[in-house]
């Protein structure tokens, strides 16, 4: 999961287009379940959450290393975030 803050300049139209595109992730194999989330919360200082599950620990690997999500990464994530939290779990067993 991830929680994150998007760049103060991004408007609505923008804002709609990043969600769209990190949806797409979900096409990636392995990756069984992406959600989007907006924070209601006015104490937490990050806007949205993205949380993502996957079929096991190898899936998550590859899908980090997936030319797609690599490019989304650089080509939106770096660009359009403005700071974020990335948890990364497992359950326990």
């Amino acid at each position: 999961m991830v929680v994150f803050r998007l760049r103060r300049d991004c408007g609505a139209a923008a804002e709609a287009d990043f969600f769209a595109a990190a949806q797409a992730l979900a096409r990636i194999e392995g990756v069984r379940e992406l959600e989007c989330f907006r924070q209601i919360s006015p104490k937490c200082r990050f806007q949205h959450g993205i949380t993502m599950k996957f079929d096991d620990e190898g899936a998550y690997r590859r899908y980090c290393e997936h030319p797609e999500h690599v490019s989304f990464v650089e080509e939106r994530w770096k660009i359009e975030v403005e700071d974020f939290m990335e948890i990364d779990l497992t359950l326990r067993s």
